[in-house]
């Protein structure tokens, strides 16, 4: 069964140079460039894991990782924040909340991003 991923960032280029490289890789791809089109997105159907920015307008990503992790039929999913805020407390708070792993997209490569989405999927 093909694993789907919801990409959720206010960078469309981005998104869609992540799409490409996990499509690629055989995931199924769900994109959503704000918290609003994200929670629409996993009401429609939720999925194995969220690659999340923190900075996007409506809903940031700590509010929507903290209303995934806190809802019963979502907090099984598997959540990678991808952002360029450096600084121990906003890893701190994005483990505290729930995340699987923190990755600055400035120093994301994506087969390493690949290696790391197969990782936390089986």
């Amino acid at each position: 069964m093909t694993k789907k991923i919801l990409i959720v960032d206010d960078e469309p280029e981005l998104v869609e140079l992540f799409a490409g490289v996990l499509e690629s890789a055989g995931y199924a791809i769900t994109k959503a460039f704000d918290g609003k089109q994200a929670l629409q997105a996993l009401a429609a159907e939720a999925p194995d894991l969220i690659l999340l920015d923190i900075v996007m307008p409506n809903t940031d990503g700590f509010e929507l990782l903290s209303k995934v992790k806190q809802n019963p039929t979502l907090q099984h999913i598997k959540v990678i924040m991808l952002s360029n805020m450096q600084g121990q407390e906003y890893l701190d708070k994005a483990t505290d909340l729930g995340a699987d792993d923190y990755w600055y997209k400035v120093n994301t490569h994506l087969t390493d991003l690949v290696d790391k989405v197969a990782l936390l999927l089986q």
